[in-house]
């Protein structure tokens, strides 16, 4: 597998994670755009590092791709200012991902949850039974 670290500040291009091969992303990174959407790729981040989107810019995370960190259990931290925000995040499976410190994300039906996740909303499965007290 393949070490790249990106330290630099993207001004207004979107990166995008092409490709069905496992991908790593290494460090702090800052960036514009940031799209994810290769069908059934799997991308690892660095576990206690910080993804930044700008305020300004989008996230597009879709078709089933699998987001978590270098370090089961270990979070990865994800950050996308409000300011004018644009996230798309379609079918995902995540894990170990704290976006506590920005906007929420919020995945679509048939997304998985795979645990240890903070300011993520799942919707709940078709056929998921809910207990009310």
């Amino acid at each position: 597998s393949m070490r790249r670290a990106f330290p630099f500040e993207m001004s207004a291009a979107t990166v995008e994670f092409a490709g069905g091969a496992s991908a790593t992303i290494w460090g702090d990174n800052n960036w514009y755009n940031l799209t994810i959407t290769n069908a059934g790729k799997t991308v690892k981040f660095e576990a206690t590092k910080t993804q930044t989107i700008n305020a300004s810019g989008t996230v597009l995370f879709d078709n089933n791709v699998t987001l978590k960190s270098t370090t089961d259990d270990s979070q990865w931290i994800l950050t996308k200012g409000s300011t004018g925000s644009t996230q798309d995040v379609g079918v995902v499976s995540v894990r170990d991902s704290d976006a506590s410190d920005g906007m929420t994300f919020g995945a679509t039906m048939k997304s998985s949850d795979l645990g240890n996740n903070d300011n993520w909303i799942f919707p709940a499965q078709p056929g998921t039974m809910f207990m009310l007290r």
